[in-house]
């Protein structure tokens, strides 16, 4: 009969997949869009359009820091929000930061602040929908499948680069 996954991975699977496709779409499209519709001129200098990959990486770790700090001084509380509401906080951020950037594309041409409050938005999300996620599955999967379950967690970004592949 084998070991049936658990309910949080269940339930998390297509949420997840879904949220890794818009994550590939900001790592992927953005940068070929910013390349034509983005004005990334500062003080007359042009910022190379993959710098913004510096910053995203700055500003991923920031933000697992600020949620992590925000969720032990609501626990000094008891005021901690659940795994699940963690992660719809953080899909909620990412669906603000692509309506931002919907708004921004309206634009003859889009000012860098923009661009990088899309990616500020969309990195400070992720420290809300990550690391409960993998919280999730590592606490709540049986012992004997926890890593199989983990992997399938990471796994699960295949279809998503797909299905951004398929949009593209």
């Amino acid at each position: 009969e084998g070991h049936p996954m658990s309910d949080a991975t269940t339930h998390l699977l297509l949420p997840y997949i879904l949220y890794s496709a818009a994550a590939a779409m900001a790592y992927g499209m953005m940068f070929i869009w910013a390349d034509t519709a983005v004005d990334r001129n500062i003080l007359g200098w042009e910022v190379p359009v993959t710098w913004i990959g510096v910053a995203d990486g700055i500003f991923t770790i920031l933000g697992v820091m600020l949620a992590s700090r925000i969720w032990v001084e609501l626990g000094k509380r008891g005021r901690e929000p659940a795994d699940f509401t963690k992660i719809i906080i953080g899909y909620v951020g990412v669906g603000a930061a692509y309506l931002l950037i919907a708004a921004a594309a309206t634009m003859p041409v889009v000012p860098m602040i923009l661009w990088i409050s899309f990616f500020l938005i969309m990195d400070f999300s992720f420290g809300w929908a990550e690391p409960p996620t993998q919280s999730l599955i590592s606490r709540d999967s049986p012992p004997s499948v926890n890593a199989m379950m983990m992997a399938t967690m990471k796994a699960s970004s295949m279809p998503a680069y797909f299905f951004v592949g398929w949009l593209g």
